[in-house]
């Protein structure tokens, strides 16, 4: 009998860890295609760095989160598409969309910060690269547009801002001539128009008085400080390919 219990725990227990697999194990999966895919372009090194500092986005959306009481998948990535997280429910107050919209830029913003110090510190090229494509990711996914972070942050302070959100990214689909921009331009158009029409629907996310000028303050704060490391980091890359700075490589 006690080996019979003991079989039963033995299956119990690896019931347990595949469950956990099963819950993670798509993640990884797309996560080592989305690394193989962009290895083809810029090299194994960038693209494992690279995709693991979407992941680190990612995962700072789902801590967030569950700070915040709202559950979510595990994060899914598609390459050239980036990654997302699906929420078990919709938020129902300003502090809840604000902070999980807040909280993939923020660690975003925080682990690139580490590869720059690191690079700076050591000299090395590709970890000041990460830094770089890392702070401009994430300043990216500020701008307060539609489904990305920064239109889920505005949508707590006035929905109207999307309309600033929606020139810059214009901007940005006519630079780079990039067909998958002007997809999502498209969609985040269709989404504003849609608010704009019953702009109503998001009262009960909307944040006042001094919740309302905290989130302000945390949403230009980010905005400044991915910013100020995007400006940083470019420099520093220059220094190195100009030979005045050490250049070494991982």
């Amino acid at each position: 009998m006690t080996k019979l219990f003991a079989l039963f725990f033995m299956l119990f227990s690896k019931l347990g860890i595949f469950l956990k697999f099963a819950k993670f194990g798509k993640t990884f999966i797309s996560m080592f295609f989305m690394i193989v895919t962009y290895a083809l372009f810029y090299g194994w090194k960038f693209a494992v760095g690279f995709v693991l500092l979407i992941f680190l986005h990612e995962m700072g959306h789902v801590i967030a989160a569950r700070q915040v009481g709202i559950p979510t998948s595990a994060p899914m990535f598609i390459p050239f598409v980036g990654a997302f997280i699906t929420p078990g429910r919709a938020s129902m107050s300003a502090r809840e969309e604000f902070v999980m919209a807040a909280g993939g830029p923020a660690l975003g913003i925080a682990a690139s910060y580490g590869c720059y110090l690191i690079g700076t510190t050591f000299d090395l090229e590709l970890m000041i690269a990460l830094a770089y494509t890392g702070l401009v990711m994430n300043l990216f996914n500020l701008i307060p547009f539609g489904f990305m972070d920064g239109g889920r942050m505005a949508s707590t302070l006035s929905v109207w801002m999307w309309g600033f959100g929606l020139v810059a990214f214009l901007g940005l689909v006519i630079v780079s001539g990039n067909p998958l921009l002007f997809l999502f331009f498209l969609m985040g158009a269709y989404q504003m128009y849609s608010v704009y029409r019953s702009p109503y629907q998001f009262e009960q996310i909307r944040a006042y008085g001094s919740e309302r000028t905290l989130f302000a303050s945390v949403y230009i704060g980010m905005i400044l400080v991915a910013g100020w490391g995007a400006y940083e980091s470019f420099q520093a890359l220059q220094l190195l390919k100009g030979g005045l700075l050490g250049n070494n490589s991982i």
